[in-house]
């Protein structure tokens, strides 16, 4: 976990802190077999799993982490899992995050970046995530994601800004990657910056239909960038 910083961001226009289900309602460990998750307890609706490798979402789902293992009961062997279905379940082979130096609102052509997990902290109640982004082989920059669980109408929203530490050259655009499922529409997403959707799919829950949508949300050089999502429960009933 990183430390104070000289510079903190104001978490002003951000959602206010959510009740966590835990007094431990952050923490590492393999989830799944899959090693170096990061689980964030939001709220009691809402777990999200991140790929501390990739710094992005790998899992979203509501009932929490039967804790097993070693550090949790001194059995060798079995290691966490999550429990019950899920909103999203994303296994990520590259970063989250991508570059370009060329940018229009059609689709952009970008590269991948390298980037790598800096820790967290908290502040206000809240949780920051940082990332440190190798633009090339001489220039990195650094932002900060802040997701928060808001209370949705009809079911949970699952709220990230994104807010730069030390951010990239002005010719330089960045893009995260994004993966949300479980949504009753496509227009269940809001956001203050270029979405550019590469697919989207249609299933049935209950025979209500369930969309699943993946795009790149485009990072402001300036300010902050948010996305929300307002997740249907009737995805994982």
């Amino acid at each position: 976990m990183i430390g104070s910083l000289a510079l903190t961001h104001s978490v002003l226009g951000q959602s206010p802190p959510a009740k966590r289900p835990s007094e431990l309602w952050a923490f590492r460990s393999v989830l799944d077999g899959m090693p170096r998750v990061l689980t964030l307890a939001l709220h009691d609706d809402l777990y999200v799993g991140y790929d501390t490798f990739h710094c992005g979402i790998t899992k979203i789902w509501k009932e929490g982490v039967l804790k097993q293992g070693p550090v949790y009961n001194q059995k060798h062997g079995p290691q966490p899992i999550s429990k019950g279905k899920k909103y999203l379940e994303f296994p990520m082979k590259e970063s989250a995050w991508f570059v370009t130096s060329v940018y229009s609102n059609a689709v952009p052509f970008f590269r991948n970046c390298k980037v790598q997990f800096k820790g967290y902290r908290f502040e206000k109640g809240k949780i920051a995530l940082r990332y440190q982004l190798q633009i090339d082989s001489l220039t990195s920059a650094e932002i900060e994601e802040w997701p928060e669980y808001v209370d949705g109408i009809s079911g949970p929203i699952l709220e990230r800004y994104f807010i730069w530490v030390k951010p990239p050259p002005k010719d330089i655009f960045v893009f995260a990657e994004i993966s949300i499922n479980g949504l009753a529409r496509p227009e269940s997403i809001k956001h203050n910056s270029d979405f550019n959707v590469v697919s989207r799919s249609e299933s049935l829950s209950l025979s209500k239909p369930i969309w699943a949508i993946l795009g790149f949300l485009k990072i402001k050089n300036e300010g902050s960038t948010f996305i929300n999502a307002l997740l249907d429960p009737a995805a994982i009933l």
